[in-house]
């Protein structure tokens, strides 16, 4: 199966450090991990986490978060890049902008931290290269990054033509980020020891 604006989580972290998942959906957080049920290689996939955040009211007021990069593991927990878009200068013009939030590196992966507003640069808006259609004025649209102990760089689309890199200030970036309540609303049984993830064992959650 594929995940259209899904983020994947790396594989090669721990402790769950054998399966490679997948956000399905950032609000609520829904993650879901895939098998090979076959010889042939076709696969299945199925939630295995779901969690939401408490506070919704104003968790995020830029129109319905969606897909962005892959999710990396910055010092304790997982760091991504969302886009969403929506009618946010004029009831007629559609705009794309971009946040990141942060989430729990066990299950269930709980969103712990949003951008407060969304991450803007002067060059997102640049005049000089005009609306991206006739009814959508900017589009920002993150794709993957890198960090290092200081930075950290991000690999955007602009207006659907063009790839750029922003980089952004590690420490600043993250202190900015709002911290959330979340609730469990399904989970599955996995091993703290090993990571693994039983499959088939999703329930609701009884709260």
């Amino acid at each position: 199966c594929s995940f259209q604006g899904g983020s994947a989580i790396p594989s090669q972290t721990h402790p769950v450090n054998a399966t490679l998942l997948f956000v399905y959906s950032i609000r609520p957080h829904i993650i879901v991990q895939a098998y090979q049920t076959n010889i042939t290689g076709e696969m299945t996939a199925e939630v295995v986490f779901k969690t939401t955040a408490q506070d919704s009211s104003d968790f995020w007021q830029w129109g319905e978060m969606r897909g962005g990069t892959p999710a990396l593991l910055v010092g304790d927990s997982y760091l991504a890049f969302f886009h969403s878009s929506g009618r946010l200068s004029h009831k007629h013009v559609i705009t794309y902008v971009m946040g990141a939030y942060m989430f729990e590196r066990n299950p269930p992966f709980a969103i712990t931290h949003i951008s407060p507003e969304p991450i803007f640069h002067q060059t997102f808006i640049n005049e000089s290269y005009g609306w991206a259609y006739k009814v959508i004025d900017y589009i920002v649209f993150p794709m993957g990054f890198i960090f290092d102990d200081d930075f950290i760089y991000v690999s955007y689309g602009k207006n659907d033509k063009d790839g750029w890199i922003v980089k952004l200030n590690r420490t600043g970036l993250i202190s900015s980020l709002r911290a959330v309540q979340s609730k469990v609303v399904g989970s599955s049984r996995w091993n703290k020891d090993t990571g693994h993830i039983e499959r088939h064992s999703y329930t609701l959650s009884s709260g």
